[in-house]
């Protein structure tokens, strides 16, 4: 389920530009890429804002501003020794620029940046990932749009086998 929720989490400058940090009690994120590199800082805001609404709302913040329409998309397919995610954003009008996240979490470890897309088009779609996982481990994927000063979110949710 897609929640829309205000983009408006400004205190960015309290974190590092770089490796992984706590944002709130048992919710890190990695704020470099997968070669240690600092991500762009509006990627590293996008990503702050989508979890500061975890710690603020907890479970709930899925229901936090829910609107009639949705857009963001999670998708998370997880199969005997394999997983694969990717994220879309479809049905949105045309002309605003928007912005499409990929999130993921393994486990208890930080979320991690999995691919971003963006333009003024009805549709964006984040890079397809796939790899052969080490089983039992849990998997948050989060797909977060932004679009016209607010942020769409949806999340999914599995263990690997």
């Amino acid at each position: 389920m897609s929640a829309a929720v205000p983009s408006d989490f400004s205190s960015a400058e309290l974190f590092p530009n770089e490796g992984i940090v706590e944002v709130c009690e048992g919710i890190t994120v990695d704020l470099s890429d997968e070669d240690g590199v600092p991500l762009p800082l509006d990627l590293q805001q996008r990503m702050i804002d989508v979890l500061e609404l975890d710690c603020t709302e907890g479970p709930s913040a899925q229901d936090f501003g829910a609107l009639a329409q949705d857009y963001a998309y999670a998708h998370l397919n997880i199969k005997p020794g394999w997983i694969t995610y990717t994220t879309t954003a479809n049905g949105m009008p045309y002309g605003p620029y928007k912005t499409l996240d990929c999130m993921i979490r393994f486990g208890s470890g930080p979320y991690q940046a999995c691919g971003s897309a963006d333009g003024h088009g009805t549709s964006l779609s984040t890079r397809s990932n796939g790899f052969c996982p080490v089983p039992g481990q849990a998997v948050n994927l989060k797909a977060h749009l932004h679009m016209n000063g607010v942020t769409y979110v949806d999340d999914a949710f599995g263990v690997t086998q």
